[in-house]
């Protein structure tokens, strides 16, 4: 009888799945892609770029930079398990998170982001996904 292999070394967000995942880790996971996938909606951009090797242009790295900052602010993740999903180092979250923090001096963008949070957040409610 083969094994089923699903969880097993492969790679997907930017981690290895595990052969028994917890719920804590599986709300995680769909929390960030969910601001992910947002995400590059709102910037026009493939979402496999959020997770990619190179920082990319200013856009791409922008909407990563937001995108982590959301998962950080909203959801309250670590910036150790944000650097995970996004294949980055927990010290590239912590600048993308200071970095956006800037940017939230302008009235607009921090209005921008505020919407931003309430709407996912509400929508991984919605989905009981939400653990804070």
């Amino acid at each position: 009888m083969q094994k089923n292999k699903f969880w097993e070394n492969r790679k997907r967000a930017g981690f290895y799945r595990q052969k028994n995942p917890s719920t804590e880790n599986i709300r995680e996971i769909a929390c960030a892609h969910l601001v992910m996938i947002n995400m590059s909606l709102i910037y026009n951009i493939p979402a496999m770029m959020m997770t990619h090797s190179m920082r990319g242009r200013e856009k791409i790295s922008q909407c990563r930079q937001c995108s982590e900052y959301l998962c950080h602010i909203g959801f309250g993740m670590t910036f150790t398990k944000i650097g995970k999903l996004f294949k980055r180092d927990r010290t590239s979250v912590t600048h993308a998170c200071r970095k956006v923090e800037e940017m939230r001096d302008c009235s607009d963008k921090d209005l921008a982001l505020e919407i931003l949070e309430a709407a996912i957040v509400e929508f991984a409610n919605s989905l009981e996904l939400h653990t804070r």
